[in-house]
């Protein structure tokens, strides 16, 4: 597209050249002249480029716009890659952990190149030694819920592959949650973004729902707290009943079916309910959490998107929507009282040519909201070599010569996570003598 910085198209000549960027009998170079008056589209087939018969990888592009009546030039230029790989996946969604005796979520969605849906696309999906066919819907997504604690990945593989094209696959590692009792908790996180509290309030009100395995529990007092801004923003403690219950999902997404409750357990779900105040934004992380009676803490946390909440409405209207030059006009700014506000002009060229014609915007009032963010990184309390050396390592006895035995070097690791790695995930520090870690450890 050529336009002036007032937005009008310009009239001229484009010459424009198309180049495979290959060598000797496979380089080609097509150049088209063509008059425009603004925006033009230029096609060339992929048998002239030899795109197939010489795996060309990307495309150069140089164009010249010759300007009618004053010969003015202007340049411009661009190299774009040839996709090689008809259906690209990507994880749109999946649980953090596989936890005992409850399904494990994963979204993925089928992407052309042009990066439209991949409808209809046939996949084999193999997880847990389990593998079953599956075709991409009409927004080019697959849905499978894995019921299988044992699985340790999966693995997708589209099945439609052609000539020259390289294969279109999926790999995914999962992640273990641990509980010596076959407990778990599981925020079952909806996708789409939580709104603000209505104008007027201070707070809006969410329901979770939560997958939940028990052990000889047939309440329990869960704590919830919302963590966003560095602080924690909302905390409740409440006694629920945990019966047994359907999951909530669809048996047309299970790998395979969803066996038994294992024995001696239960499994339902709980809705919980949390108020959300508009400083817990854009970003917030729920941290869930029980102690049983024999004092293992059983936990989950998840990350939620929110709206991008301000405590104030403002509101900006000018008088009227046209006015000529000279004639007076009023702009009204309304919000409401103790609001900062900022108001700016400029002229439309300087805007089109600005390279951040909107500094001041929600998106950038935001940004300084990441710098409180605590991520799992920040005063991290899990050290599983710390923890499974103590767990492991045998204490130094005193050998029959008097001395104390050099205990043999290992190096320590666990494949699982527990609870603790909840509270580090949602950046919230532990103090307790309950029983927080009980992964199990290994050595080599």
């Amino acid at each position: 597209m050529s336009s002036y910085t007032f937005g009008q198209p310009v009239k001229g000549n484009l010459s424009i050249t198309i180049d495979n960027t290959k060598s000797r009998k496979c380089q080609t170079r097509i150049t088209r002249n063509i008059t425009i008056s603004g925006c033009t589209d230029v096609e060339e087939t992929a048998a002239k480029l030899q795109i197939v018969d010489c795996n060309v990888y990307s495309l150069k592009v140089n164009a010249v716009v010759t300007e009618e009546g004053t010969g003015v030039e202007a340049m411009a230029s661009t190299t774009t890659s040839i996709q090689r790989r008809l259906i690209t996946f990507k994880t749109l969604y999946k649980d953090q952990y596989m936890k005992p005796n409850l399904p494990f979520t994963l979204k993925v969605r089928a992407s052309r190149p042009d990066n439209t849906a991949g409808v209809g696309v046939p996949v084999e999906l193999c997880a847990g030694g389990q593998c079953t066919n599956l075709t991409t819907g009409v927004d080019g997504l697959i849905t499978a819920v894995l019921p299988n604690y044992q699985s340790v990945s999966v693995r997708m593989k589209a099945l439609n592959s052609r000539v020259n094209m390289h294969s279109s696959e999926y790999y995914q590692t999962l992640s273990h949650y641990f509980s010596p009792s076959n407990s778990s908790l599981l925020i079952y996180a909806p996708e789409e973004t939580l709104k603000c509290a209505e104008a007027g309030l201070s707070t809006s009100q969410h329901i979770l729902p939560v997958l939940f395995s028990a052990r000889d529990q047939p309440t329990a007092a869960i704590t919830v707290q919302v963590v966003s801004r560095g602080s924690i923003q909302y905390t409740n403690t409440q006694d629920y009943q945990l019966p047994s219950g359907p999951l909530p999902i669809s048996t047309e997404h299970l790998v395979e079916p969803l066996p038994p409750p294992l024995p001696g357990t239960v499994r339902g779900v709980i809705n919980l309910t949390i108020s959300l105040p508009n400083t817990a934004s854009p970003i917030v992380k729920v941290l869930i959490w029980y102690t049983r009676a024999d004092g293992e803490v059983v936990s989950d946390n998840r990350e939620l998107k929110v709206e991008k909440c301000l405590p104030h409405q403002v509101n900006l209207q000018w008088s009227t929507p046209n006015t000529q030059p000279g004639q007076p006009a009023t702009l009204t700014l309304t919000s409401l009282p103790e609001a900062v506000c900022s108001l700016g002009v400029v002229d439309k060229s300087s805007e089109l040519l600005a390279v951040d014609p909107d500094p001041i915007n929600l998106d950038s009032l935001f940004s300084f909201i990441n710098t409180f963010k605590i991520d799992r990184y920040t005063n991290r309390q899990v050290n599983d070599h710390s923890y499974c050396t103590a767990k492991l390592r045998p204490a130094d006895q005193p050998s029959s010569s008097g001395f104390l035995s050099v205990p043999s070097r290992y190096n320590y690791y666990s494949d699982y996570v527990d609870a603790l790695k909840m509270f580090d995930n949602a950046g919230v520090y532990a103090f307790t003598d309950d029983t927080i870690e009980t992964r199990p450890c290994e050595r080599w």
